[in-house]
């Protein structure tokens, strides 16, 4: 019984993962903009969806157990937010152009919009970079798996993804602190989002018997998502 309340949980994770996440993907899609999204928010999200998975992925590797539906469950977020992270890009880029366009009719031009797209930019061919590195690290530290080195690489990702969950959320809640407002930001999404962290820190540490810091980035975001969802939604209500 616990085993199939177990697998019926991953696999409803799963599938409210990509709902919440295409319920944001709609609303940016609709708006065309990135308007209240904070870049800094995606790219620590991202490191954070990413080493998570590496960690637990290591950690299992090592302990010669693999199971498959905790990884899918942890993989679909790294998926997830990258897609999102590329539409934000995508829309930043055409918004840029638009800007650009706009000035020259207007003989103006600001340096602001230029730094901000460049931070852009940098920000993402630097992820693709850390994604390349980290995957290389874990295929050197696997050829020698039986030794502790692939386990603690594995445990360093997990810290990472604690540290990295917890700091996403900080630029998104002062961005929203200042607008007061969701922008291309899915309230539903976020709501959606923040109870499926919990339920997955619920799944991950006492379902699945994963190490607690596997399960806590979740547990962390799910308490910074409430505190955006409250921010954001201030003129709304």
């Amino acid at each position: 019984m616990d085993s199939q309340l177990s697998i019926i949980t991953g696999i409803c994770l799963i599938v409210g993962t990509f709902l919440s996440y295409f319920i944001q993907y709609f609303k940016l899609y609709r708006n065309k903009n990135n308007d209240g999204i904070s870049h800094y928010m995606l790219v620590l999200g991202s490191l954070s969806s990413m080493t998570n998975f590496i960690g637990l992925i290591s950690v299992e590797t090592h302990d010669n157990v693999i199971l498959i539906l905790p990884l899918l469950q942890m993989i679909t977020p790294w998926i997830c937010i990258f897609i999102f992270y590329s539409m934000f890009v995508y829309y930043a880029k055409k918004n840029h152009k638009i800007r650009l366009f706009t000035e020259s009719l207007l003989l103006k031009t600001t340096d602001k919009n230029n730094y901000i797209f460049r931070n852009i930019k940098l920000g993402f061919f630097a992820y693709i970079i850390i994604v390349i590195i980290l995957w290389i690290l874990f295929g050197f530290f696997s050829i020698n798996y039986k030794n502790n080195t692939l386990y603690y690489y594995g445990q360093t990702m997990n810290i990472i993804a604690s540290i990295t969950s917890v700091s996403m959320w900080i630029p998104q809640i002062i961005k929203s602190w200042k607008l007061r407002e969701p922008g291309s930001l899915s309230i539903i999404a976020l709501a959606i989002h923040a109870i499926g962290c919990v339920i997955t820190f619920v799944y991950q540490v006492f379902m699945s018997d994963q190490s607690f810091l596997i399960g806590f980035p979740y547990l962390i975001g799910a308490i910074l998502e409430t505190s955006v969802i409250v921010l954001a939604s201030t003129n709304i209500c």
